[in-house]
């Protein structure tokens, strides 16, 4: 009997715990995307789904080694990036006549710098570009077994704009 009450118990957690995840997705605390691109290699790959969460940022800020989503500057989307630099921070790849990273600003990075478009290319990036923190990372080969409704987008570099014919 013991174990029939302990299955219950395992099922009726489960339902639970995924229920508040339905919610906390409904709420839009946690968004899901799907990564494009590789620069963020070996730590993102490809086609990675990754769980971010939007309130992260709330109580403080960032820290050095978080990942984060960043709107892109041309406002085709998002990014995915390292921070690397925190305000006050003198960054190596940051020229010194920039005095290091400015109050209000991050210093972020793609972990494959052959591939990255970032802050060593595009300079700091203001704090209300932050999006959020990622949380979890599904890899690819195991996030086509995730239904995420549709709510996933892809990070990284803007697909080519087709023109209407």
């Amino acid at each position: 009997m013991k174990s029939a009450w302990n299955l219950l118990w395992r099922y009726t957690l489960g339902a639970a715990v995924s229920v508040l995840l339905s919610l906390l997705l409904l709420l839009g605390f946690f968004r899901p995307f799907r990564v494009s691109g590789q620069s963020m290699a070996p730590t993102l790959g490809d086609r990675d789904l990754i769980l971010v969460d939007r309130w992260a940022f709330r109580l403080g800020g960032p820290q050095r080694g978080d990942l984060v989503i960043l709107t892109d500057p041309s406002g085709s989307g998002f990014l995915v990036k390292r921070v690397a630099g925190l305000p006050g921070d003198h960054p190596e790849a940051l020229p010194a006549s920039a005095g290091g990273v400015p109050d209000g600003f991050l210093y972020c990075v793609g972990d494959n710098a052959a591939e990255s478009l970032d802050s060593r290319h595009l300079g700091p990036f203001p704090m209300d570009r932050v999006y959020g923190r990622v949380l979890v990372r599904i890899p690819e080969r195991h996030a086509a077994r995730v239904t995420t409704g549709g709510l996933a987008q892809a990070i990284g570099p803007a697909a080519p704009r087709k023109e209407p014919p």
